[in-house]
């Protein structure tokens, strides 16, 4: 009750209705301070020991709720001393919650740390065996009055023991700030947070539920960066130590098992208790469905303070996707490389970055001289600022499949990757290595990035495409699905210092790309569109449209009109119908007639309408109005003739859509009129 929650906590509870608060520590000292502090008649304190069952037994004597935050809690200690953070983490909550039970208190919390999600360290492994003390308890308490329930959540921003004081101390003194490991990440939560996720388990928990808060995470380096900022020391010494004993990279507070059974709550996610007996013949199969289709969820993949993102080349096609992709991402700030930019600059921007996409480069030269400047050598630059300064910054590097080939360009693609090779080796920089082949999409320049480009932009202007080989076969990659990836290796979904991929690939050959890219000019008379929704037909669509003046936005269709109204085709596809709109003036009726295998949906989407059916067999009769005041979809069904009126005082409009295009040579549609 002595710690940083315990006094977070008590501020809340000396406000409430509380008769007694007692405070249970063996510290003396900070009981007497606490004391001093407060002075409060509600408080009582009792010096004592969780390890001892007697006097946790003798303080539970007439207590109503506990909140158990008693714990050793410092991973270097626990290393050296397991057996003491067993005593205190795991018997000493043995004994809290005997106790509690003999003494028929109405609600336990137990505080539990993210160290306790796949534990490498005795603190973490004391602190999951305290869980499942917890858990374990929790099952034979029904009817009994008694409900344990936990918490679990990551670094609490200046508690006890935590960086936060320590770097403040260390600039304060003029000593340099010691950091393990600068992109080592950690969940982030405020003493508040603390206490608002454990007074929503005491309000919401039932036998056995761990509560998780969402919380955003930081690099230890971003964190360290803050402090200098907030203390206007931006300059101070930051040197990086290594890891201590038990440390791990990142923290996760859900296991991926556990994700996959966890209540979304909004701001907590809420783990039931496993249940279930030793009975395996009752066996769940949809628990274990679950949890192939989820990750865990770490302070990798949480939402993250500011990061500082450097990306060279920025003035490129993939950088400038890549940029507008990271701006609509949270706390990702973005540090930008130009081909002008002074040396002055890279080196600043390199020593700010947390990150390092390196996308600059030359693929069309002046002279052979510039591929080894521009590939190489600006490569070489980076990795001696970092090995100078001892960073140990990631780097994500786009090279190309030119690097296995015995040419000038990609002899100086294979330099550049051999320098980050090096740069690895000796200064262990986490790298990512792709060799791409060639990306296409929105922004990318024609004659200059690939044949797509190319293409796209020649036939959107009228222009002659030239090709060579019309079977050579063209290895594709999309720039969505380039950004995407870099986006998952900055969240640590990749591992480092192994070649990545860019998926999916796709293979065309230079033929049919001409001919795709051609259907979707020709698409505009025709109506008739490819399957421009899914896959490479998708991404080369978006790309072609990619390169149209604001004057191309817009085509004019065929509008055919009598003294009915109007009828207009939209989009005409192979394999997922057309789509048109007509128009009828009041009193006006449309249709009469049937079809064997077609069949329509109407939507009204302005006036009123009323539809008639009739069986071409057994005569049955129906009918419905609908207006464009409320959407209803009216599907046409085989075998009933049918027809819509027009029944209100204004023009109507509806929406059509068939199963298949029309055909006059073949049109499933015979007449038969309706009666009034």
């Amino acid at each position: 009750g002595t710690g940083s929650f315990g006094n977070a906590v008590l501020k809340r509870f000396l406000d409430s209705d509380f008769k007694e608060i007692r405070i249970f520590s063996r510290d003396e000292k900070k009981q007497d301070d606490m004391r001093k502090k407060y002075q409060s008649s509600k408080l009582k304190f009792y010096i004592g020991d969780v390890r001892d069952f007697n006097s946790v037994l003798n303080v539970t004597r007439g207590v109503d709720y506990i909140f158990h935050a008693a714990a050793l809690k410092q991973v270097p200690s626990c290393e050296f001393y397991p057996l003491e953070a067993v005593k205190t983490n795991v018997l000493g909550t043995e004994n809290l919650l005997e106790a509690a039970i003999q003494n028929k208190v109405s609600r336990v919390v137990c505080l539990s740390t993210d160290k306790a999600v796949y534990p490498i360290n005795a603190m973490g492994i004391s602190k999951a065996m305290m869980e499942k003390v917890m858990v374990a308890k929790s099952r034979n308490l029904e009817g009994t009055g008694t409900v344990i329930c936990g918490t679990r959540y990551g670094n609490v921003m200046a508690s006890r023991g935590s960086v936060i004081p320590l770097f403040v101390d260390q600039i304060r003194a003029e000593k340099p700030i010691t950091i393990t490991d600068p992109h080592m990440t950690r969940f982030m939560m405020t003493l508040e947070d603390a206490v608002d996720l454990v007074l929503y388990a005491f309000n919401h928990g039932q036998n056995g539920d761990i509560f998780v808060q969402k919380a955003p995470a930081a690099t230890i380096d971003t964190l360290a960066r803050a402090i200098t900022q907030m203390l206007d020391k931006e300059d101070h010494q930051i040197n990086v130590i290594g890891t201590r004993h038990g440390e791990k990279a990142f923290e996760a507070l859900l296991s991926r098992e556990e994700k996959a059974c966890a209540e979304d709550l909004g701001d907590y996610f809420r783990v039931p208790a496993d249940q279930r007996d030793l009975n395996y013949e009752k066996y769940i199969e949809d628990g274990n469905t679950k949890v192939v289709e989820y990750e865990d969820y770490n302070s990798h993949n949480t939402t993250r303070l500011d990061v500082e993102v450097l990306i060279t080349g920025a003035n490129g096609f993939v950088a400038k996707n890549l940029i507008q992709y990271l701006s609509e991402k949270e706390n990702i700030e973005i540090l930008k490389y130009y081909r002008d930019s002074t040396e002055q600059e890279l080196e600043q921007l390199v020593l700010d970055a947390e990150w390092i996409i390196h996308l600059a480069g030359v693929n069309r030269p002046k002279n052979d001289g510039e591929f080894i400047e521009g590939n190489v050598s600006l490569t070489e630059k980076i990795c001696d600022i970092l090995r100078e300064n001892k960073k140990k910054t990631p780097i994500i590097l786009s090279s190309s499949i030119q690097a296995e080939r015995d040419n000038v360009y990609g002899q100086s693609k294979l330099g550049g990757e051999q320098a980050l090779t090096k740069l690895n080796q000796e200064n262990e920089n986490p790298i990512y290595i792709s060799r791409m082949v060639n990306i296409f999409g929105k922004w990318s320049k024609p004659n200059y990035n690939s044949a797509v480009a190319t293409f796209c932009y020649n036939i959107a202007n009228d222009l002659p495409i030239q090709i060579n080989d019309p079977n050579a076969l063209i290895r594709l990659v999309y720039i969505d699905d380039v950004v995407e990836t870099i986006w998952n290796i900055l969240n640590q979904k990749y591992p480092a210092n192994e070649p990545f991929e860019i998926k999916p690939e796709y293979q065309i050959t230079v033929g049919r790309l001409a001919e795709t890219i051609y259907g979707f000019k020709g698409s505009r008379e025709s109506l008739i569109t490819d399957r421009v929704g899914v896959g490479l037909t998708r991404a080369l669509y978006s790309t072609y449209l990619s390169f149209f003046s604001p004057k191309q936005f817009d085509y004019t269709v065929t509008k055919y009109g009598d003294d009915r109204g109007v009828f207009v085709e939209m989009l005409k596809t192979p394999d997922a119908g057309q789509f048109s709109y007509f128009t009828a003036h009041p009193g006006i009726t449309r249709g009469g007639h049937y079809h064997h295998t077609k069949t329509e949906k109407f939507l009204v989407i302005k006036g009123q309408a009323l539809f008639k059916f009739k069986h071409v067999i057994t005569g049955e009769f129906y009918q419905l109005e609908t207006s464009g005041e409320e959407p209803r979809i009216v599907e046409t069904v085989p075998g009933w003739t049918h027809d819509i009126t027009n029944i209100g005082d204004d023009e109507m409009v509806v929406m059509l859509w068939a199963n298949e295009i029309f055909d006059r040579s073949k049109p499933d549609t015979y007449a038969m009129p309706l009666s009034n």
